[in-house]
């Protein structure tokens, strides 16, 4: 008779168990490999590089990111996302406000033109590692993040069909000139 011996689940490290270490660890890494990535390159910098940055252990950034490819993809999608959201909120609404008070059409391209350059301006040391270090993701990663990209020139792309649609602009290509 074959006999099974159950073990239980292995239990989560303290370090995992309180999440709010585990985020504060995870960004000192991430923040470190930033600036290591900025300055050294993505190839360049090794996990001990990252790690000895971030004041942790040789092998502490494997605790909070499954490789050195995972780190950029979280640097790049977390900027994306926090800058990304209020930019595409910011445009949204002045879009909307734009066709509903029927604004003219060249002041409202200025107007979301103006908010999108701005926001790259205070994004410009991501923008600079995004447009570095992107080529080192897989191909599945990096069109994702691709994907986020074409959500904001679409917003551009609304200014100029609404531009269009009131006949003060060219109606072709406005993917074209939105990119």
């Amino acid at each position: 008779m074959v006999r099974k011996i159950l073990r239980s689940a292995k239990k989560p490290s303290l370090l995992i168990r309180d999440r709010d270490l585990l985020q504060q660890k995870r960004e000192a890494v991430a923040e470190a490999a930033f600036e290591l990535f900025l300055k050294e390159g993505f190839h360049r910098t090794t996990t001990r590089d990252i790690a000895r940055r971030a004041g942790v252990s040789a092998g502490a950034p494997f605790t909070y990111f499954k490789d050195k490819q995972d780190i950029l993809f979280h640097i790049v999608s977390q900027e994306q996302d926090r800058a990304g959201e209020q930019l595409l909120n910011a445009l949204s609404h002045q879009i909307a406000e734009a066709t509903r008070t029927d604004a003219d059409p060249e002041e409202v391209f200025n107007g979301v033109f103006s908010t999108f350059l701005r926001a790259v301006d205070t994004m410009r040391r991501f923008i600079l590692l995004a447009y570095q270090e992107t080529k080192s993701l897989n191909t599945e990663t990096r069109q994702a993040l691709m994907a986020r990209e074409r959500r904001l020139q679409a917003l551009i792309g609304e200014a100029i069909r609404y531009g269009a649609e009131q006949g003060r602009f060219a109606s072709d290509n406005i993917a074209l000139k939105a990119h």
